[in-house]
Parts: structure tokens; C-alpha cells; sequence
């Protein structure tokens, strides 16, 4: 043992190449990716900033390991040597690097050519390649939490059509047959969209109250995506989306480390119509809000800022929020 921790230590010195501890099946992980794409890839891994990698397909632990690996042996020359990363399968490199090579577009703005991370399809599930964004014409956000549904309405031209909320039952029992029940109910309530957006919110199944959690929001995907009453565009394939974890978090600057802070004042001030991307909202729903208790602001808040994200995001492609 000590002898293998050796040679793995002198690794990089030496003329051979050492076969991955990671690869179970004995053999040198062969990439199934052109050199032009590896090279491209190396070249993000070794020159990207922490901020930067963040944007990928890859948690923040595994960020911190590998700008650790880089800072100890220099930068990566192969994608074997990046598998030598503590905790880093086969599979979490190619998902990686899947999100890399898709993720790199060029955009046009005038004369000037300009290369960023534009691509929409690290954002949601599924892809943002179902998404039409020219015949999408409204969409429901949905705040979806173990006691209350909250949901704001968007149209494309950022007018807030419907905002309310639906108080679950106490007690609510985490069985199919209620559950279904209680999501038909909700679903009744909802207004018609042509898609709808939930947060892609990570949680473990370990614990009873997040799995009435994960039963709440897959009998609602159910029951909304696979509505035959609704009419909508042939073109829009899939109706229900899942927004990345903290997206709307980032894109709305409430990340005080992981953590986010209220929405509601920033809720304030996209409703104000001096604000560059307001929402405008009537009369009515602006009463309604503000009779709300904090707790309820909070909830309607979460909605409508889920939507606009997903709306400026995905569905308008707003490059300047992208980037």
C-alpha cells in the first residue's frame, strides 16, 4: 500500500501513465469527446475561477477539490488526470463535461463577437431545447413548500396576471390516493399557462417530511403536464420545467453564502414602475399582497421571482441576465 501511494504521488514525474483508481473495470478511461473538445474543456478546468466553475454541472465541494489539486500539482494535461480528483467518478467528470461543451455559444452583439456561457440547458429539467421561447406566451411559476403552494402568473411583456396562494390541509396525509386528491383540488386553482417552472430544490428522501415533499411536487408535474384539456402550441412539447437550485437566488443577488434572504424587498422594488425590469401588476393584486402577513408576502414572493427568472432565462434568452 504504501509503494501505491508512492508511485500515485510521483505520478506527474513520471514517463508512464498510472491507470485511475476510478475506473472499476481495470482499464484507462478512454473520453468519448473530440481533442478539440478535451482541449477546451482542460482549458476551463485550468484557467476558470471558482465563481466560474460554479456555473457548471459540478457542486461546490468538488470545485474546492479540484482548484486544490490544481494549486498542489499544477494544471490538468488529460481528463485522466482530472479523474485523479478526490470524489470524482466517471460519470461526475462526463457530466461535467457535457455541461462544458454545451454550454459554450457564440452570440453576436453588433459588430462584436462576443463567447460566454449563454446555454440555457444547464439551467433546467428537461433541456431547454423543448422550450419555443416565440410561441411561449405566459408562464406559472410555482413556490412549492410542505404546507402552502404559492404561484405568480407571467406573461412575455412582464405583466403579472394572476398571484395567489393555496394553504395545504393540516395534517396531510402522505399517501397517493390523498395526495392526488388534494393536487386536483390545487390544480383546479391554478391558472392555465403554456409552461410551468418549479425550483429543481435538493433535499434528502431520509427524512418523512421530504418525502411528502417529493410526493407533493411529482403528483403536481403529473397532473400538469400531462393535461389533455389545456389548448396549447404543438410546438411546445414539454409544460412543466425545473429552474436550478438557486438560480433565481444568484440571478436576484439574495446568496448570503448558501443561504438566501428575504425576497420581498426586492419584490418591491420590480414592482415599482421606475424600476428598469419591472413587473407590472393591477391594482388589485398589489392590494392583496400588501394584506398579506410577512410569512405570505414571503411565499408570493419566492413565486414571483421563480418566474421571472424562468421567464428572463429560458423562455426570452435575455443574454445581459445570462451572462
Amino acid at each position: 500500500m504504501r509503494i501505491l501511494k508512492h508511485v500515485v504521488s510521483q505520478r506527474r514525474k513520471c514517463a508512464f501513465i498510472i491507470r485511475p483508481l476510478h475506473d472499476s473495470a481495470g482499464y484507462m478511461y478512454e473520453p468519448r469527446y473530440s481533442s478539440e473538445q478535451q482541449k477546451k474543456i482542460l482549458q476551463i478546468l485550468n484557467d476558470s475561477s471558482r465563481g466560474n466553475l460554479a456555473e457548471f454541472a459540478i457542486s461546490k465541494t468538488r470545485i474546492e477539490r479540484l482548484q486544490k489539486f490544481l494549486e498542489k500539482n499544477g494544471p490538468f494535461r488529460d481528463l485522466n488526470e482530472v479523474l485523479e480528483v478526490e470524489g470524482l467518478s466517471v460519470k461526475t467528470l462526463e457530466r461535467l463535461c457535457d455541461s462544458i461543451i454545451s454550454d459554450k455559444e457564440q452570440v453576436k452583439d453588433g459588430s462584436k463577437k462576443v463567447v460566454g456561457r449563454l446555454s440555457r440547458s444547464g439551467l433546467v429539467i428537461p433541456s431547454a431545447k423543448f422550450i419555443n421561447g416565440n410561441v411561449v406566451k405566459n408562464v406559472v411559476g410555482l413556490h412549492v413548500n410542505r404546507s402552502v403552494i404559492s404561484w405568480a402568473n407571467l406573461s412575455r411583456d412582464r405583466e403579472l396576471l394572476h398571484w395567489d396562494m393555496y394553504e395545504l390541509p393540516s395534517g396531510i396525509k402522505n399517501h397517493p390516493c390523498h395526495l392526488y386528491e388534494v393536487l386536483v383540488d390545487v390544480k383546479k386553482k391554478l391558472p392555465q399557462a403554456d409552461l410551468y417552472v418549479m425550483e429543481d430544490v435538493r433535499y434528502s428522501l431520509q427524512h418523512l417530511s421530504d418525502l411528502l415533499f417529493h410526493h407533493i411536487r411529482t403528483i403536481l408535474f403529473m397532473l400538469l403536464n400531462n393535461d389533455q384539456n389545456v389548448s396549447c402550441s404543438s410546438e411546445i412539447s414539454h409544460r412543466v420545467f425545473f429552474l436550478r437550485h438557486l438560480a433565481s437566488a444568484r440571478l436576484f443577488e439574495r446568496l448570503v453564502g448558501n443561504e438566501k434572504v428575504s425576497a420581498q424587498s426586492v419584490v418591491s422594488k420590480i414592482l415599482e414602475t421606475t424600476f428598469q425590469n419591472s413587473v407590472s401588476a393591477d391594482c388589485s393584486l398589489r392590494i392583496t399582497y400588501s394584506a398579506k402577513n410577512s410569512v405570505e408576502k414571503e411565499l408570493l414572493s419566492e413565486a414571483l421571482l421563480l418566474t421571472v427568472s424562468f421567464m428572463d432565462l429560458i423562455v426570452l434568452k435575455n443574454i445581459k441576465e445570462l451572462s
